[in-house]
């Protein structure tokens, strides 16, 4: 479509839909904060605050500074929980929904001592939800640790406490339900309603309801069909503040109306204490009618056993914090490249000598073969194989040299920017020229516990004293980690999203096990950056490990060796805690982007990576590249092109389209 010159054109972004609903729900946001509007009060979430949502208030998310705002909702129906043949004391676990004060909601923030115990629940209560394998146990074990996130919100909210302060006995309560009316407060009013029936009352659904009446609510704890207001029509609620004393008018039945006699539903009494009164203990109705409406819905709750939905305001999804690893599943394999200044020079594990001189190694030279790297020939391979990312390494595990500038590096060791650290940001120009091919990078970092070959960065970093070989020995110091974690935030905070995740090389069991910096900190670095960014931990004792549980998301699976590739698959070594399995392997004939000739047949690879995608598991190769260029050797393409075409069914002379 056309435009004629000097005509305006004017666009209006439209505001944020308000819903409302009758279900249940708990909104927790995972990002770093956000803003919610609850009718009219605006609350200021942070990541791990816990909202009881005032579910029948019009809300929704104003705004997140993030890119992407990622949220756990749980949403429910109250029979779930409390229901026909429950203990009277179950209805404790909704008293915080259906308490709700204008302006005052119920949040437990991230830093109060009773939401550490909510999000524990959670995180074992998303463990069984997704844990299909485990069925029916784990939906059991669902329904527990649901019942245990409620029970620690209703001691933290402590509604009952706030009706009853004097401990009242729930056998003295009439059978009456306090409707929640702006102002009742006030000592000299109260509206009371009984419980009814559907078809007493109308319907049980409440639609459509005025903003200006939504502060008075029934309770909906006992079931679905209970507690409507008096003049409850078909689509219409109303709500009454009464003195004390004094009887509504009769309510006219409104044509459509199902509503029977609501004189004899309305009672006025003076709470026993100022505020509103909610009972303790509520009985149900026993007729026919009722008790098959509430077994069908309890059916269809037994059936999805917790209507839990994770809203996810963000195009991946997660699970509990944890990055998303669903696109490595679809990718099938990935590109290692052993970017490090000593195998550059021709120096592994496998080479005799296995390292360089110190003397060999330089500030120019380094900045030389940094500076010579083409990262748009590097991504026109990557794209023309359809690979599906790639694991670029920022520094070497014995000598450090990162490809990279980082301020907090060169400041702990005395290197001067560009001595120590290269000049250019190789990171971040081979994210920029990956991602417009439509391949994502993950980055090595051997930082968190690496270096032991070079004593001064060592000394930097406050762990001069040895460690072992491998420096997995011993945990680093307090002050060792922080500073550590001060480069890796640094590196995180500038990278953002246009990185996928980290593979954390050289980690022991107990690295990070002490506070303050342990393993959760460095979740909490990588995931402010990008709440999607997927973590694996290369722990050489068991590369299949999970290092962390509810931290790593894909296993190291490094080796140092040509493999058997028939034994390397997931069935036969299983990644531990249902974590994404990976195989990483190098193909060359040397070690680790080193040799000059294929180790492995075409064939052999195919069949491995198809083994292992059908066993749910992800491969990750690794060619000799030109140290001038980082360009993988030729023979060494064409056979990943190769392995792309039987694989993805890639034509070769298609220039990697489809």
């Amino acid at each position: 479509m056309g435009s004629r010159a000097g005509l305006p054109f004017h666009h209006q972004i439209a505001e944020r839909p308000l819903t409302w609903h009758d279900y249940l729900e708990l909104f927790i946001p995972l990002g770093s904060q956000c803003r919610l509007r609850v009718g009219d009060s605006v609350l200021n979430l942070g990541r791990g605050d816990v909202l009881v949502m005032d579910n029948l208030k019009l809300h929704c998310v104003l705004d997140f500074p993030e890119p992407q705002l990622r949220a756990i909702v749980i949403r429910f129906l109250p029979d779930f929980v409390y229901s026909f043949g429950s203990f009277s004391i179950d209805h404790l676990f909704c008293l915080p929904f259906y308490h709700q004060i204008e302006g005052q909601p119920h949040v437990l923030r991230r830093t109060d001592a009773a939401t550490a115990r909510v999000h524990a629940a959670l995180a074992r209560l998303l463990e069984c939800y997704f844990d299909k394998a485990g069925l029916p146990y784990s939906q059991a074990g669902t329904k527990v640790f649901f019942l245990e996130v409620l029970y620690h919100i209703a001691r933290q909210v402590r509604v009952s406490e706030v009706l009853h302060p004097g401990g009242r006995d729930s056998r003295d309560e009439p059978q009456l339900f306090p409707g929640r009316v702006q102002g009742l407060d006030r000592p000299n009013m109260g509206a009371v309603f009984q419980p009814g029936t559907a078809d007493e009352w109308g319907s049980s659904t409440e639609r459509n309801l005025p903003s200006d009446r939504r502060d008075c609510r029934p309770c909906g704890v006992c079931g679905p069909k209970l507690f409507r207001p008096a003049v409850q029509g078909t689509v219409r609620a109303d709500a009454f503040a009464l003195p004390h004393g004094s009887a509504p008018g009769k309510p006219s039945a409104r044509r459509g109306s199902r509503l029977k006699s609501p004189k004899k539903r309305w009672q006025c009494s003076k709470p026993r204490v100022s505020g509103p009164i909610i009972l303790r203990r509520m009985r149900l109705k026993k007729n026919p009618a009722f008790r098959s409406g509430l077994f069908m819905r309890a059916a269809r709750i037994l059936w999805v056993l917790i209507a839990t939905t994770l809203h996810l305001f963000c195009q991946r999804s997660a699970i509990a914090g944890a990055g998303d690893t669903s696109w490595m599943l679809k990718a099938k394999y990935g590109i290692f490249m052993h970017y490090q200044y000593r195998i550059l020079l021709g120096f592994s594990i496998a080479t005799n000598p296995k390292f360089p001189e110190p003397a060999l190694m330089n500030a120019a030279q380094w900045n030389q073969f940094v500076d010579g790297f083409d990262v748009k020939g590097f991504a026109r391979q990557m794209a023309e194989a359809k690979v599906g990312w790639v694991m670029f390494c920022i520094d070497d595990h014995y000598f450090a040299w990162p490809c990279a500038p980082n301020q907090a590096f060169s400041d702990y060791t005395g290197y001067a920017p560009g001595e120590k650290c290269s000049r250019r940001d190789l990171i971040l120009d081979l994210a920029d020229a990956l991602n417009a091919k439509g391949v994502k990078l993950i980055c090595y970092f051997a930082g968190l516990n690496g270096y032991m070959k070079e004593p001064k960065v060592s000394a930097g970093f406050s762990d001069s004293t040895p460690r072992g070989q491998y420096n997995d020995k011993t945990p680093p110091s307090a002050e060792s980690r922080k500073r550590r974690l001060e480069v890796l935030r640094e590196y995180c905070g500038r990278y953002k999203g246009k990185i996928a995740g980290w593979w954390f090389d050289g980690i022991g069991i107990d690295s990070y096990q002490d506070k303050p910096n342990d393993w959760w900190t460095i979740g909490s670095i990588v995931r402010q950056a990008n709440p999607s960014g997927v973590i694996a931990f290369s722990y050489g004792s068991n590369e299949q490990a999970c290092v962390r549980k509810g931290l790593d998301d894909f296993t190291g699976g490094d080796t140092w060796s040509k493999q058997d590739l028939k034994r390397l698959t997931p069935t036969r070594l299983p990644a531990q805690d249902r974590i994404l399995w990976q195989g990483k392997i190098y193909c060359g004939n040397v070690y680790h982007g080193q040799g000059d000739a294929n180790q492995y047949s075409d064939q052999e690879l195919i069949d491995w990576i198809n083994t292992c995608n059908s066993q749910g598991g992800v491969c990750t190769l690794d060619w000799p590249f030109d140290p001038k260029t980082g360009l993988l050797k030729d023979f060494g393409f064409t056979q990943l092109k190769r392995i792309a075409q039987a694989t993805k069914g890639i034509a070769q002379d298609s220039g990697g389209t489809e």
